[in-house]
């Protein structure tokens, strides 16, 4: 018995010092590159736990229990800096704000900074390969499959969403009665979105949705859930086996692969002259079908287009009737730039032309943005322009394995780059702003949102519908400020409480 215990620690004395020479000497080997590279170490946060982070994982999981997740994180940045380095479960994390490090990360040095390592493993189980997982050559594949959908050709008849918004304004109350617009725009995207990739609407907003896709629906809300649970967990996801996280995978993917299997029957069989009622019903599957006949593939292709897709425009909508609500001066301009084009038809020309109402969307999506912060692991040694010293003005080595996590929340508020006024709704600064980098609605670089017009677009088809129908919009929620809760995306926890009157 002696002999054994003897033989483990040693074992376990020569594995302790075997991990202290090889942290000495990665940390010999990082401060000999911030040396020939003439940079600086960033600010830090000011661990209680320096191993593994745990102090400050805890502050994040409260503040995410607590609904402050997104202001927490932003008063890190008043407290550290713009850009510091923390410790996630004994990882090395660079948080920043800066624009330019967005610029570097997400753009000039694209290839050396991934999502695939992080996302990939967790999420494959569900999502598998695709645009929101890979990286590489598999990455430009998808991304290929999936950017001639959103060409303007393809989403400039807009006579599907009409229909859809048609139902939507029955469903609305035009005589002042309180209701809340949160739920029926996310209804009406996910008609839209639905009938766009699957090639069958849900048809939520007429209350007949089939039971089959109410099941998809839910099973869908389960599975990304679950996913979610395994970010959380990290390396301990794999202790614990979660079976209605697996039966909902499965059911969103036999759904799934029924309409991928109609899409490739579809291929095999003569296809007729397209006729311009097929143009109107244009659908991404069918299309995608045509570049690849590999099932899988296709099965995972979509549902990295439907994940995203299936809120955003919803949430967009829901922020500009949220902040437009609490301004009748916002509201009275909109709607006189809306009546400005005299029944002209709303095609996309049209719309771009209305400046005021674009102002609104992206003074919005600053506000509340989609993605509220992302992050990449740095794939090479990598020197970024900014980030390191007191002030994060010199330049940051960032190591192979390291994290970068770029918040975009705290940047869109930050006051040095938005002025005093950074936490208030005011689209007329978009008059004289055109900020690149320390804009990031819809990321940038390479991974730019391909949807990114399709989404302004249709949301400003839905905006100035309403805009036409309705002459008042009056805030009835007793809550002024945007506060946040967390479901696919963030959204507003309050939803829009509102009042909508036709006549004056």
């Amino acid at each position: 018995m002696n002999f054994i215990l003897a033989i483990a620690a040693r074992t376990a004395f020569v594995v302790a010092a075997f991990y202290v020479v090889k942290r000495l000497a990665s940390l010999c080997k990082y401060e000999k590159a911030i040396q020939d590279n003439h940079c600086a170490k960033p600010c830090k946060y000011p661990h209680k736990d320096p191993f593994l982070g745990l102090d400050l994982f805890l502050e994040i999981a409260k503040a995410f229990r607590n609904g402050s997740f997104l202001e927490t994180n932003r008063h890190h940045f008043d407290l550290y800096g713009t850009t510091f380095e923390a410790n996630l479960w004994g990882v090395r994390v660079i948080k920043t704000i800066q624009p330019e490090i967005m610029e570097a990360v997400y753009a000039t040095f694209f290839k050396n900074f991934g999502l695939q390592p992080l996302r990939l493993d967790v999420g494959g189980p569900f999502f598998g390969k695709g645009i929101l997982t890979t990286d590489g050559a598999f990455w430009e594949h998808s991304r290929a499959l999936i950017r001639p959908t959103f060409a303007r050709t393809r989403f400039a008849n807009f006579h599907s969403l009409e229909m859809h918004v048609d139902r939507l304004i029955d469903l609305i109350p035009g005589d002042g009665s309180t209701f809340d617009l949160q739920p029926l725009f996310r209804r009406l995207i996910l008609d839209t979105s639905t009938e766009f990739i699957f090639g069958e609407s849900t048809n939520s907003l007429l209350r007949s949705s089939s039971l089959d896709a109410q099941g998809f629906l839910q099973a869908f809300d389960d599975a990304v859930a679950g996913v979610g649970k395994r970010v959380m967990m990290g390396k301990m996801r794999h202790l614990v086996r979660d079976k209605k996280w697996e039966v909902a995978c499965k059911t969103v993917h036999n759904y799934c692969d029924r309409y991928v299997a109609a899409a490739l029957r579809g291929q095999n069989e003569s296809a007729p002259k397209q006729s311009t009622t097929e143009v109107e019903r244009w659908v991404l599957l069918r299309e995608m079908a045509k570049e690849t006949q590999d099932p899988l593939d296709l099965r995972y292709q979509i549902l990295n287009v439907f994940s995203p897709g299936r809120d955003s425009t919803g949430i967009l909508l829901s922020n500009v009737f949220f902040f437009v609500a609490r301004q009748p001066s916002s509201w009275k301009r909109l709607r006189n730039e809306v009546l400005s084009l005299e029944g002209k038809p709303l095609d996309y020309d049209n719309l771009n032309s209305l400046t005021y109402v674009n102002h609104c969307l992206k003074e919005s999506l600053r506000l509340a943005p989609f993605a509220t912060f992302n992050q990449r692991i740095c794939l090479q040694d990598t020197v970024l322009p900014m980030g390191g010293g007191k002030d994060g003005t010199e330049p940051l080595f960032v190591k192979q394995g390291d994290l970068v996590e770029t918040n975009f929340y705290a940047m869109h508020r930050d006051r040095d780059i938005w002025g005093d006024d950074a936490d208030e709704f005011r689209p007329e600064r978009w008059e004289k702003s055109h900020p690149t980098w320390a804009f990031m609605g819809f990321n940038g670089g390479p991974r730019t949102c391909p949807a990114k017009q399709m989404v302004y677009t249709e949301a400003a088809y839905v905006i100035t519908r309403l805009a036409r129908q309705y002459a008042r919009l009056e805030n009835r929620d007793p809550c002024e400020a945007w506060q946040e809760e967390m479901r696919l995306n963030f959204q507003s926890k309050n939803g829009v409480q509102v009042g909508m009157c036709v006549t004056a």
